[in-house]
């Protein structure tokens, strides 16, 4: 997949920042959309069911964010955006009063990630691996929970030793003394209003966070940029 570099955040310590790399996930005529490539924060969505419209990670993101990771010039090329959230439920069941605001930085939504990665939400498990994502040393400094990602009995997918321990304990162990490359992903968490869908688990699928305090999630800032 198609990356670039834009903007600089801290990523190998919390001293020196350093370059951003960017999935580039759409091309349009005159705007491309991007994902960070890494985790680059682990932060709460929120200390209480608002919705994203309200939330603290909204404004942490198009605040402190933008303003530590992009120059002036930089933030003058990031496209206001139109955000929108599903307005079935929220974290509590109560309707979301995320839709209809502009963000320059956002959260992806469940439903961008299954149109612009393919696939559907369960079951596919090609679709699931490019949804897995490693939190930088920063991040994880701040609190990311790491679970450890391992191939399944056949070596052709990533699966989550963590939630298979029993299953996987022997393999593991074994796959790591033949070639030392166990995967270490974390949670990261999306905008999308429905508490069963907040999240992408560790091994890329779509789940639940049960509630919007949890500090342990990863946070891959999403936007669009001018060509």
């Amino acid at each position: 997949m198609k990356t670039i570099f834009f903007g600089n955040y801290w990523q190998s310590n919390s001293k020196e920042k350093e370059p951003i790399e960017w999935l580039v996930l759409k091309e349009d005529e005159d705007k491309i959309y991007l994902l960070s490539k890494y985790i680059l924060e682990c932060l709460p969505y929120d200390v209480s069911d608002k919705g994203w419209k309200n939330s603290s990670i909204r404004t942490w993101l198009n605040e402190d964010f933008i303003n530590n990771a992009f120059s002036v010039e930089e933030q003058e090329q990031i496209v206001l955006s139109n955000i929108k959230t599903s307005s079935v439920f929220s974290w509590n069941g109560k309707l979301d009063g995320g839709t209809g605001v502009q963000d320059k930085i956002f959260l992806p939504s469940k439903s961008e990630m299954i149109l612009f990665f393919g696939g559907d939400t369960d079951g596919d498990i090609v679709i699931e691996q490019k949804r897995i994502a490693i939190p930088t040393n920063f991040a994880y400094e701040k609190g990311c929970c790491l679970w450890p990602i391992v191939f399944d009995e056949n070596q052709s997918y990533w699966i989550s030793a963590g939630r298979y321990t029993a299953k996987l304990a022997l393999k593991a162990d074994a796959y790591e003394q033949e070639t030392n490359e166990i995967r270490w992903a974390t949670s990261w968490i999306l905008r999308s209003a429905k508490n069963a869908d907040h999240v992408i688990k560790e091994d890329g699928e779509i789940g639940p966070a049960y509630s919007p305090e949890y500090n342990h999630l990863g946070i891959r800032p999403a936007m669009w940029i001018k060509k």
